[in-house]
């Protein structure tokens, strides 16, 4: 009996060295873990018994425009700052325009040609109609024969259709220049309504680039009113109405909004 309980006391000792740490272990690792701190601000909750929640994005009431460039080109200058109110009209920023500024100098001088070319095609029509009219009324074809006379009629004629193709050319290069003038007018990109700079992502000698993807120079909005856009789960979005009441629980300054299209009247507790 003793050799038995003998070879049975290396089993318990085994079955002990096992299950020991199993049991102790957890103990150990409960008390030296830190306690959980308080939070900073508890949660935000709604003051309502029944409501609907969302994902909230404040945007500007004009909506942001992104303000590109017409062309690619060079900035030459950047007028505005982030946080700037502008005027409609008002310069934003222009663009590298020598080489437009040329063109426009180039059609300009072409006018002044053009212009020149309608005088002296004037002065040649008045001569040869004046010729024309010398010989017209004389019926002796002693004095003038009649090939002169019809000669002189038809250099008369002549003369006044290169008049008229001399001033269709003049009205050509002025619309040239006139075309060339708006080119230019557009690399000095200009505010198209009143509001804040929300946005400048380009600087003085970088590059305006039109290709998609890539910033626009300029970002402005209107934020004299702002606009709250809100995304809700699709699984309760059938119980929004359009009538209801808004709140933000994390906007102080404004905390009651509105969600109202035109066509619904205000409801009385958001007046």
């Amino acid at each position: 009996m003793n050799l038995r309980r003998f070879f049975r006391l290396p089993y318990v000792l085994i079955v002990l060295a096992i299950l020991g740490p199993a049991f102790l272990l957890p103990q150990v690792m409960r008390s030296n873990r830190q306690p959980t701190p308080p939070p900073a601000a508890p949660p935000a909750a709604a003051p309502f018994v029944s409501y609907i929640a969302g994902t909230g994005t404040v945007e500007s009431s004009s909506v942001n425009l992104n303000i590109s460039a017409p062309v690619s080109g060079i900035v030459t200058q950047m007028s505005v700052q982030a946080g700037q109110h502008v005027r409609r009209g008002q310069l934003l920023f222009r663009l590298d325009s020598r080489e437009a500024g040329a063109e426009l100098l180039r059609r300009r001088a072409a006018v002044e040609v053009s212009r020149s070319a309608v005088a002296a095609a004037e002065a040649n029509a008045l001569e040869a109609q004046d010729q024309f009219q010398r010989v017209r009324d004389i019926g002796d074809t002693r004095v003038v024969s009649v090939e002169e006379r019809r000669h002189r009629e038809l250099t008369a004629l002549a003369a006044d259709k290169r008049l008229e193709s001399a001033r269709a050319d003049l009205r050509a290069a002025e619309e040239n220049a006139r075309a060339q003038a708006i080119t230019v007018s557009r690399l000095d990109v200009v505010a198209p309504i009143d509001a804040e700079v929300l946005q400048v992502n380009v600087r003085e000698g970088e590059l305006a680039s039109t290709l998609a993807g890539v910033r626009v120079p300029v970002v402005l909005g209107n934020t004299e009113r702002l606009h709250v856009r809100v995304e809700i789960d699709e699984n309760i979005a059938w119980r929004f109405v359009f009538s209801m009441c808004v709140w933000s629980l994390c906007w102080s300054a404004r905390p009651r909004l509105r969600a109202v299209p035109p066509n619904v009247s205000t409801p009385a507790c958001c007046r």
